[in-house]
């Protein structure tokens, strides 16, 4: 008998699957000196896809446009998520190591065909057909070399001799702003919009339950870069002193700050399944990425030169270390256009150098210090989980990149994208549990350079020479680290504990 009530029994245990999602655009409660800060209401879920909206208003009569590489994500220096005095995410550099993990995993196609509707950015290569040399015989390009591309791309970074001119110009045609250019009337510029998941880890694949925080205050905090950092001057008329096409801090404003969140608002049943589990605590964990910074001197053209650079992270469990250079020496005639493209989003390479990880008493690599440029890109594409999508000229600054054709020392591609970085993963999966705990030993970080002087070897079509790489730089070292935060039903109110 109670077989055939089985039978006959049709009832279903379906969860409910009606959910609903409420768009609400937050202004922000503060703003000043480029920092805002936002407010969210605790209903519903926050998800990665919410967006971080803003214009840019031109205040000079200059050509301005957004940085081709990453564009409006280039804007942002740093973002804190924080739920009451408990701080989830403060990440520094964000335009930095969001670029990296976020732009230049995926493929080109995909950057400009889908991300550049977002953020803006527009960055195409191609072969160069001629041969390009400007009268005063400082910048060249040979027949068959990858060069910016001054159609499909988003500027055309011009001659070096003179902006007006296409003598020297190493796409072929004379400086210009080919999309976007950031007007004086806000209104007739494009809305920049950033997903959040980009810049705040926690929210990288996933959804935090904000009605848990009932209890506390949710904020982020945005803080912007000046407009020398992210921004074009494309008014530029002679380069005899500098060649940067990078615009004054106070040529743009950002405005129109907001955000456009998406509140995922599920079923109650599901809800007050969630709100259950408090009792036992409701665990989430995410990346936190804190950025160590430091410098590295200039140093002496053949000579080897090394620096340990000390993270610390003591008593943390560290996943991935990432780090990224910028010369800090003004570039002159004899750099060319090597640093106009990219500007102060590039990061510099090094021919020649070689870095190993002193982790809990003992190096990484073990057998030898390695300066070959391969095992660096193998080891940044094992950090990245995939390889980094850029040309070869961007990331080996070498003899072999020139010989082979496809960059002189003097085309702005040459050494502008080799960041480094190490995987410190255990293979478990997941965060906590997934990476190398550091004892009572802080991470060192052992580097050495060969450093080249600039010279040019060769006056004949292609250009010879060192492109060159001994000047002083700064030096941001991004490490990935557990985090993980657990909300308890306490006797009032839901209680938050973050932990490391």
């Amino acid at each position: 008998m109670e077989v055939l009530k089985q039978l006959y029994n049709y009832d279903t245990a379906d969860a409910p699957m009606v959910m609903d999602i409420r768009s609400e655009s937050v202004l922000p409660l503060s703003s000043g000196n480029r920092k805002y800060v936002f407010r969210l209401e605790p209903n519903g879920y926050l998800d990665e896809n919410s967006l971080l909206l803003f214009k840019l208003k031109n205040n000079t009569a200059n050509q301005l446009r957004l940085n081709v590489l990453n564009g409006g994500l280039g804007a942002i220096k740093r973002v804190r998520f924080s739920v009451g005095d408990f701080i989830l995410n403060d990440v520094d550099g964000v335009n930095e190591i969001a670029t990296l993990e976020h732009l230049l995993t995926k493929s080109r196609a995909y950057q400009n065909s889908v991300l550049a509707q977002y953020l803006g950015n527009q960055f195409y290569t191609k072969v160069a057909t001629s041969q390009q040399k400007d009268g005063a015989g400082l910048q060249r390009v040979g027949k068959g070399e990858l060069v910016n591309d001054p159609e499909l791309g988003g500027i055309s970074v011009g001659g070096s001799d003179n902006a007006s001119s296409t003598s020297g110009a190493v796409d072929g045609k004379a400086l210009s702003v080919n999309s976007l250019k950031i007007n004086t009337n806000k209104d007739h510029n494009h809305e920049v919009a950033v997903p959040l998941g980009m810049i705040i880890p926690a929210l990288r694949g996933r959804t935090i339950p904000l009605f848990l925080f009932d209890e506390y205050r949710i904020y982020i905090h945005v803080e912007f870069h000046d407009a020398s950092v992210f921004c074009y001057n494309m008014a530029r008329t002679d380069f005899s002193a500098n060649e940067t096409l990078d615009a004054s801090p106070n040529d743009v404003n950002e405005v129109d700050v907001k955000l456009q969140v998406d509140y995922i608002i599920e079923p109650a049943e599901l809800i007050e399944q969630v709100k259950n589990k408090v009792k036992d605590g409701y665990a989430m964990n995410f990346y936190d990425i804190v950025r160590v910074e430091s410098q590295l001197p200039t140093g002496t053209a053949g000579q080897l030169q090394r620096k340990e650079f000390k993270l610390g992270q003591n008593n943390r469990e560290v996943h991935k270390i990432f780090m990224h250079r910028q010369f800090t020496d003004a570039p002159t005639n004899k750099r060319a256009r090597s640093q106009a493209l990219l500007g102060k989003q590039r990061c510099d390479g090094i021919n020649k150098e070689s870095v190993n990880y002193y982790i809990n008493g003992q190096d990484k690599f073990p057998e030898a210090d390695v300066f070959a440029n391969g095992f660096h890109y193998d080891q940044l594409g094992l950090a990245l989980d995939r390889d980094l999508n850029v040309e070869r000229p961007m990331y080996e600054n070498s003899k072999d990149t020139q010989l082979a054709g496809l960059a002189t020392r003097t085309n702005p591609l040459m050494g502008t994208m080799k960041p480094l970085g190490v995987d410190l993963r255990n293979g478990n999966g997941g965060i906590v549990g997934g990476g190398t705990m550091i004892g009572d030993y802080p991470i060192l970080v052992k580097y050495a350079r060969e450093p080249v002087a600039d010279l040019e070897t060769s006056n004949g079509p292609d250009v010879m020479g060192n492109k060159g790489d001994d000047g002083a730089m700064n030096v941001n070292f991004y490490v990935l680290a557990s985090r993980r935060a657990v909300i308890t039903s306490g006797i009032t109110k839901n209680d938050v504990v973050v932990s490391y």
